[in-house]
């Protein structure tokens, strides 16, 4: 059975689920300021977690992001992918990849990722989209806005 994902000039594949390892389900999403993997307990936890940015002037950097998505229903093999665009044009921002092997299929599948510095141009609605093998799994969504600082002095 082939699935096609998108249209061509998205820049998705077509792909075999006989050639590929399962679809998981994403069951969460979630921007934050940063994910914390305690080694002991393997629990991650998620410090600052947000919807939205401010800054006095565009462009700017969000200084630091943490991502955390959590899967169940998959095995095997998996090339993780994030990517953030602008929805203004679904221009990227940003892209970032890292390789997974889901070993317990009984179990679910946590990826916690930490990014620094990510630069906007421009105030507006920005997401970012989880692919798990070129296939897209889920999004979330972060608005930036311009922080209005109000003047300082004397009152009228």
């Amino acid at each position: 059975m082939i699935i096609d994902t998108a249209p061509a000039d998205w820049g998705y594949k077509l792909c075999s689920l006989a050639e590929t390892s399962p679809i998981p389900t994403l069951l969460a999403f979630i921007v934050c300021d940063t994910v914390i993997h305690d080694a002991g307990t393997q629990k991650k936890t998620l410090v600052g977690i947000f919807d939205r940015v401010q800054s006095p002037t565009a462009p700017f950097a969000i200084n630091s992001v943490g991502l955390y998505a959590k899967m169940v229903e998959g095995s095997g093999p998996y090339t993780i992918r994030v990517r953030m665009v602008n929805l203004k044009d679904e221009s990227p921002v940003m892209e970032i990849s890292t390789n997974a092997n889901w070993n317990a299929p009984e179990m679910p599948l946590e990826l916690g990722m930490n990014l620094l510095g990510i630069p906007l141009k421009e105030f507006g609605t920005y997401e970012f989209q989880l692919f798990a093998n070129d296939i897209f799994l889920g999004r979330a969504v972060i608005t930036a806005q311009k922080l209005e600082v109000p003047l300082t002095g004397r009152g009228i």
